[in-house]
């Protein structure tokens, strides 16, 4: 955010603090997601191996079933709702790729943790595919598969927290 107090002033205390929760709840999710998802596979195979689980360990279990199930469930509602009637055909084949799609998430969200973190001023712009007629255009036939530079490797362990 770039300028939080002028946000404050526009939108009040109220919605500010909902935006901050919110953006904070969107993260943490994308980083727990996938410890979430070694925990009901590790207390899985528990289960199927000793068949039976103690009582923390099934109370875990539940825990992380119900919030896997809920985290799913109300990231398709959100998804179906916004969607046009016309759109809703192919949605549940869609919706089968959820797992998958959170785990890239996550590998995004761990990605960008540590980018902050060791190159906290680097800006890893996507590359967009030219257009037919735009200025600048270079012919090359590779043009759109050009990527940034990567950026220069950090003398050291050096973490910066601006």
């Amino acid at each position: 955010m770039r300028r939080p107090a002028r946000f404050y002033r526009e939108v009040g205390a109220a919605s500010f603090i909902a935006v901050q929760v919110m953006f904070a709840g969107m993260i943490a999710s994308a980083l727990a997601h996938p410890v979430l998802l070694a925990s009901i596979a590790y207390l899985g195979a528990k289960l199927g191996w000793a068949g039976t689980l103690d009582g923390g360990d099934a109370v875990l279990l539940a825990l992380a079933l119900f919030n896997m199930v809920l985290g799913y469930g109300s990231f398709l509602a959100l998804g179906l709702r916004c969607l046009d009637k016309a759109d809703r055909r192919g949605f549940w084949k869609n919706a089968a790729l959820t797992p998958a799609y959170w785990l890239l998430m996550s590998a995004a969200a761990l990605r960008a943790c540590w980018q902050i973190c060791w190159w906290p001023h680097y800006w890893e712009k996507t590359p967009h595919k030219r257009h037919a007629g735009t200025e600048g255009e270079t012919g090359s036939p590779h043009a759109r598969f050009r990527r940034s530079p990567r950026p220069p490797q950090p003398a050291g362990p050096r973490v910066s927290f601006r």
